[in-house]
């Protein structure tokens, strides 16, 4: 007899259940066909007027740092252009190449290098590039040892341990053509290259020891030394200048959006918001 009510139950329950759902959705339908539908949440303006522009950047100081400052320039180009301004970073210079190829970020602050990179491989559009507080909107390579070091001469360097930076010019390209200018990477007792990730850790490498010499740009190094002035290096040579911080735009930017930022940037320097933002971003204005 428990059976049998038992059973009675399940089928009692599976009927309730059958007609709920066939309930539910004849509600669902009448809703869709019969409700009046209110107004888009962004009416009256394209998606693409509110979808974020992404500015790429990759790390050449502490990573927080560098995303404050940049924080600071997004947040004044929001406050301009109607549109959210977004930083990305990226953990490498060839992954951000990658990124404007894929349409994943729209601008990048890029270095001389990369900047030519992009152009060539990617098709991108270099936009401004930053003029220095102190003057001034070029960089230099540098190689250096500390101010001890035994190690007087680039001739010296053979054989030592070299912090240097992928993708870069101060850090990669010039120290290879420096050390093959004076034939070290063909002797049997060549330089051994350290690859780093920033500039700031190629100084740390040889002022903690674990280097024997850096490739940097000139920038972070006079930095360096300013905030650290009973810290002394050798220079033992410097490249020729070239272009400090380049804004690029991806390929397929609309151009009346670029130019629109283009302006924005060019007239931070007269008004006083855009002065604070320069001052807090560390530049004096941005140029052609």
């Amino acid at each position: 007899m428990l059976l049998h009510v038992i059973e009675d139950w399940m089928k009692n329950t599976c009927r309730v259940w059958f007609v709920g759902v066939v309930l539910l959705a004849i509600a669902a339908v009448v809703w869709a066909v019969y409700m009046p539908r209110g107004p888009s949440p962004v009416q009256g303006a394209t998606p693409s007027a509110q979808q974020a522009i992404r500015i790429g950047i990759v790390p050449e100081r502490d990573i927080f740092t560098q995303r404050k400052r940049f924080k600071v320039l997004g947040d004044y180009l929001t406050s301009k252009i109607g549109r959210p301004v977004e930083v990305v970073t990226a953990n490498s210079y060839r992954a951000i190449l990658e990124d404007l190829g894929k349409g994943e970020v729209d601008l990048a602050f890029l270095g001389s290098l990369v900047t030519l990179m992009a152009i060539d491989e990617q098709g991108a559009n270099p936009l401004l590039r930053t003029e220095l507080p102190e003057g001034g909107s070029t960089y230099r390579g540098v190689l250096f040892t500390g101010a001890d070091s035994p190690v007087k001469t680039l001739k010296d360097l053979a054989g030592r341990r070299i912090a240097m930076v992928r993708t870069t010019m101060a850090g990669h390209l010039y120290p290879i053509y420096m050390m093959h200018e004076q034939g070290l990477l063909g002797e049997s007792n060549p330089p051994q290259f350290v690859w780093v990730g920033t500039h700031d850790d190629a100084v740390r490498e040889v002022l903690e020891g674990r280097c024997d010499a850096g490739a940097v740009k000139d920038l972070r190094l006079d930095e360096f030394e300013r905030i650290h002035p009973q810290i002394h290096v050798r220079r033992l040579g410097q490249s020729l200048p070239a272009p400090e911080g380049s804004l690029v735009a991806r390929k397929e930017l609309d151009p009346a959006l670029a130019a629109n930022l283009v302006r924005s940037l060019q007239e931070m320097d007269q008004c006083p918001a855009g002065q604070k933002a320069l001052s807090e971003f560390g530049a004096a204005r941005f140029i052609p």
